[in-house]
């Protein structure tokens, strides 16, 4: 069997302990419990920190779709408090401030700080 064979043997059942929010170190022991050879846990562990990073970025994509939302839905109201004579304050630096930190959030998030 070639590694690349292991590997795919493998995946689903590290899939299902990363679903489950095992971090590494368990992983890897459940790995090395099952007997797997260091050079599939090597490639393993590579493909599980690229799985990560994928998840991260798009979390991070969806807050920063949330923020700008919220930074425009911000906007437009205030531009319809100010046309109304109504007090835009709680709107205008409310909604601004929490969707600016949303987004930035977000922007964390893919960046992998």
């Amino acid at each position: 069997m070639t590694q690349t064979d292991h590997i795919q043997q493998y995946w689903p059942e590290v899939l299902e302990l990363l679903g489950e929010g095992e971090n590494n170190d368990a992983i890897i022991a459940h790995l090395h419990k099952k007997g797997v050879d260091e050079a599939t846990i090597t490639a393993l562990v590579d493909l599980i920190r690229k799985e990560r990073y994928a998840i991260r970025r798009r979390r991070g994509v969806k807050l920063m779709l949330a923020g700008a939302v919220m930074l425009l839905l911000g906007f437009i109201i205030t531009l319809a408090f100010v046309y109304s004579d109504k007090s835009i304050d709680y709107v205008m630096y409310g909604m601004t401030t929490v969707g600016i930190i949303i987004f930035l959030w977000g922007v964390v998030e893919v960046l992998g700080f």
